[in-house]
């Protein structure tokens, strides 16, 4: 743990809003080393990972969308802090800021999710002490000023643009509202045009987020004008690493569909799906700190939505009725082999622990690979049963008109 001690340590000096809480470290056996921190902004967790010469370096906070507010008109916050993260701080003007980077062939960037705001940084390992200033000054000590808000909010207002032009982002975002409402429910895009004009005006502060309680409930975004739409149709799942969360992810893996370009495993849906119109219909998992969903993404003509989604709950029950141990087997390999493509970078490798630490989620490989392994045939079996037969959630983005009613829907 030296090099982390002293990476720690070199952040504490520059920035005393962070201070190390030892013992809480981390270290795995591929190099990556994470810590979490104490902040008077927030939880963080602060991760590295050392090779050759290369350091990459992610602070995590806990302070995503779900802790935003919309009665203190905190909607938006998030991505706003996101889009002028590197603007005037104590100690560097934007113009320094960015002028140091780019100078040190620095990559920089940040991630915000629904529970977490990831900055990430990547740095040769001996200008590591150079740049980790700014990005703490970043987080901590923000000073906006007028004259930067005002043209940065051309980006923020570009980003929901480029995000409401990708229906299946969108449509995701909608079935967490109508799943969660507030909370995880909150939108990942800054819709709110309030929130350009107040940001930086008031300095409130992202709120405790309560428990997450999955409700039953559909949200549609009607184009009559589109020939297309996109359906996502989900039930309540577990948090990160429980066994509910791990048996639905397997499920999620057998069932990621076919598309046209698709190669490899076999469609165990078997929908009749117009690939000629860039059909598709896939199962999806996403869990987090104290919830998840288990669904199915459904994209499709317009005027087929209505018997794709008839065609999706009687293929379902058939493949209950037939599933096998070989299902099975097809289902933990091709979830290791997500696991594995998804952490075969040490910037994934660096945001998955330090992720996993912050939100209280981290296991032990052998834990993890006893779950993984001790997934039967029932337990797919009662996945599959519950999602037919579970309260669920839905949304729809495009032309509705054929989409099911919740109420339609036939277990």
């Amino acid at each position: 743990m030296r090099s982390s001690s002293r990476l720690v340590t070199r952040l504490a000096f520059n920035q005393s809003a962070l201070t190390t809480t030892a013992p809480n470290v981390l270290e795995t056996s591929s190099g990556v080393k994470a810590c979490l921190l104490e902040s008077q902004v927030s939880d963080t967790s602060l991760s590295q990972h050392l090779k050759k010469d290369i350091a990459d370096v992610n602070l995590v906070v806990r302070a995503g969308t779900r802790f935003e507010s919309d009665v203190a008109q905190e909607l938006g916050l998030a991505q706003g802090l996101k889009t002028f993260s590197l603007l005037t701080h104590d100690g560097s003007t934007v113009v320094r800021s960015m002028g140091t980077l780019e100078t040190l062939g620095c990559e920089y960037g940040i991630t915000v999710t629904r529970e977490l705001m990831i900055y990430k940084l990547s740095c040769e390992k001996r200008y590591l002490g150079d740049v980790i200033p700014f990005l703490t000054a970043a987080l901590t000590k923000p000073r906006f000023a007028k004259w930067e808000l005002n043209p940065t909010k051309y980006q923020a207002k570009l980003d929901n643009f480029l995000f409401s032009q990708n229906p299946v982002a969108v449509t995701m975002d909608l079935l967490h509202q109508a799943a969660f409402r507030k909370g995880l429910g909150n939108s990942l895009s800054m819709t709110d045009e309030q929130s350009f004009e107040s940001f930086g005006k008031t300095g409130s502060a992202l709120v405790k987020s309560s428990k997450s309680e999955f409700v039953s409930d559909e949200i549609r975004s009607d184009n009559n004008s589109s020939d297309a739409v996109v359906v996502a149709i989900a039930r309540a799942s577990g948090p990160t690493n429980s066994k509910e969360a791990i048996v639905d992810s397997l499920l999620a893996h057998l069932l990621q569909g076919k598309t046209s370009h698709s190669i490899g495993q076999k469609d165990f849906l078997d929908l009749p799906l117009a690939h000629d119109h860039n059909e598709w219909v896939q199962a999806f998992q996403c869990d987090y700190s104290d919830a998840g969903l288990f669904g199915f993404l459904i994209s499709c003509r317009a005027d087929n939505a209505g018997s794709l989604t008839g065609n999706l709950m009687d293929s379902l029950k058939s493949l209950e009725a037939s599933l096998s141990d070989d299902h099975v087997q097809i289902a933990k390999s091709s979830h290791m082999r997500g696991m594995l493509t998804h952490l075969s970078t040490p910037s994934a490798q660096v945001e998955h622990v330090a992720t996993n630490m912050i939100l209280g989620t981290s296991i032990g490989h052998d834990e993890y690979s006893a779950l993984v392994n001790g997934v039967t045939k029932a337990d797919l079996k009662k996945a599959i049963s519950s999602f037919l037969t579970s309260p669920k959630s839905l949304a729809a983005h495009g032309n509705c008109s054929t989409v099911p009613y919740l109420e339609q829907i036939k277990s």
